[in-house]
């Protein structure tokens, strides 16, 4: 019993491992390698064969250890298939029958008999039916974590039964041809029952499982009867169960905030939809930031150097009143009219200086425009401007015509 333990054991963190590791290199597996968990189990075989004699109340001192471990795979919220095996002893007495009988042990040995056999089955498949989330549908607080389930399935057991004397279990007896030894036997098994389950965490599940095993012969229990199926045997046990991957139903399932537990690659996609949706709500306002925000944007480099120039020409100029109304000097230059009035003003070009602006100015007035130049709110530059409008909407349409007749920088400056 021990090294099947061991090997059951083995088995399982193969099967952990193999999937972890697969999971690390190919994370697009995630999703269905979510759908897949482990349950190793222990519990109590018991024989209800036509060999015991004690009917229901021989379940209560008649039992014997088994260990079982099943690979899971979730079709869906309601449906899981299943294969694994299970490994254990089983036995069965009979106090009726006198050992004197048997054809092959001269000895009186009283009366009582009893079989034993090692167990193995494999089943392949098994159908576990989720009824209490068939029926609630997650709307039960109480059957989100609790489940009860319909369990079948189908596989072979293998076993080689004898059977012995209850007063010396060192001597197989043997009653003629049928019973006695039952050999190597592979037979197929279904099996039928009830699960209960608890959810734990976004992880681990446990529950409590029994299932009666219906073998299609009657030499289970080395007592056969010919042209008889009659042998099944029963077994309950507890186990856990271990999802491979972080459940990403787990949260609404258990009614808490779990904020790591969804998958990463879920949570990066649900963040995407979530930007995508901001993204499209502020598109709008987010185009007319830009456009206030302009005046405060430097100018492209073959404008920059050549206000650097005018600076240094300024700074031996005279200082010039911007008040409104009032012209402004540059030196030897033509005199420049400031506009000091509010409004939303299609704005094409920025200078520091007033050199760079008239130069400007009288190019704006070649191609039949009749500009306004205007200062910025911290009067560090002058702004020329090709119309001025009390409407923002309709300003913005406006740059966008300036934009198309070949003022491809123009902006909206709002004063």
């Amino acid at each position: 019993m021990k090294k099947a333990a061991r090997l059951l054991l083995i088995v399982g963190l193969f099967f952990q491992g193999s999937l972890d590791v697969s999971a690390q290199e190919e994370t697009k597996r995630d999703r269905i390698l979510r759908k897949f968990s482990l349950s190793p189990q222990v519990g109590l075989l018991h024989s209800w064969g036509d060999f015991n004699d004690e009917g229901l109340g021989g379940f209560f001192d008649q039992n014997d250890l088994g260990l079982s471990l099943l690979l899971n795979y979730k079709l869906n919220k309601f449906i899981s298939i299943s294969t694994g095996g299970l490994y254990g002893k089983l036995s069965g007495t009979r106090d009726n029958v006198n050992s004197t009988g048997a054809v092959n042990e001269p000895k009186d040995l009283g009366f009582g008999i009893l079989f034993k056999t090692d167990l193995f089955e494999f089943t392949l498949p098994r159908v576990e039916l989720n009824v209490t989330r068939l029926i609630f549908k997650d709307k039960s607080k109480i059957f989100n974590k609790i489940s009860i389930g319909v369990i079948g399935s189908h596989g072979i057991v293998y076993s080689n039964s004898k059977i012995y004397s209850q007063q010396d279990e060192g001597v197989n007896l043997v009653y003629g041809k049928h019973r006695g030894r039952s050999g190597n036997t592979v037979e197929a098994v279904t099996s039928y029952g009830l699960g209960l389950s608890y959810i734990i965490n976004d992880r681990f599940d446990i529950g409590i499982e029994s299932t009666i095993r219906n073998v299609w012969n009657d030499r289970l229990d080395a007592w056969e009867t010919p042209g008889t199926a009659n042998d099944k045997y029963s077994y309950t046990a507890i186990g856990v169960k271990y999802h491979l991957k972080k459940r990403n139903d787990v949260v609404k399932i258990l009614g808490i905030d779990q904020p790591n537990t969804l998958a990463k690659g879920a949570k990066v996609e649900e963040e995407k939809e979530e930007v995508a949706e901001v993204v499209e709500e502020k598109k709008e306002e987010v185009a007319e930031v830009v456009e206030e925000k302009k005046d405060e944007v430097v100018p492209v480099i073959e404008e920059k150097k050549e206000e650097v120039a005018e600076v240094v020409e300024e700074k031996k100029k005279e200082v010039v009143s911007l008040k409104e109304g009032k012209t402004v000097s540059a030196g030897d230059k033509s005199d420049l009219t400031v506009y000091e009035g509010g409004g939303n003003f299609i704005a094409v070009a920025a200078f520091r200086g007033l050199q760079g602006s008239k130069r400007m100015m009288n190019e704006v007035k070649g191609k039949g425009e009749n500009p306004i130049l205007i200062r910025n709110k911290k009067n560090t530059w002058y702004i020329i401007t090709i119309g001025k409008y009390d409407d923002k909407e309709i300003a913005l349409g406006k740059m966008r015509e300036a934009r198309a007749k070949g003022y491809e920088r123009a902006w909206v400056h709002i004063k």
